[in-house]
């Protein structure tokens, strides 16, 4: 995944990289919230 973002933004630095991946999760984390596995729903 961070080869892939590294990539895609054209981004040299391996922290920046992570950076972005970091910083979309946080744009995103109530959407990736609803479709996060609950063990005790089933």
């Amino acid at each position: 995944m961070l080869e892939t973002s590294r990539a895609a933004y054209k981004i040299g630095n391996l922290a920046t990289a992570l950076g972005v991946i970091l910083t979309l999760f946080e744009r995103h984390r109530s959407e990736l919230a609803e479709g996060r596995f609950d063990a005790a729903a089933g």
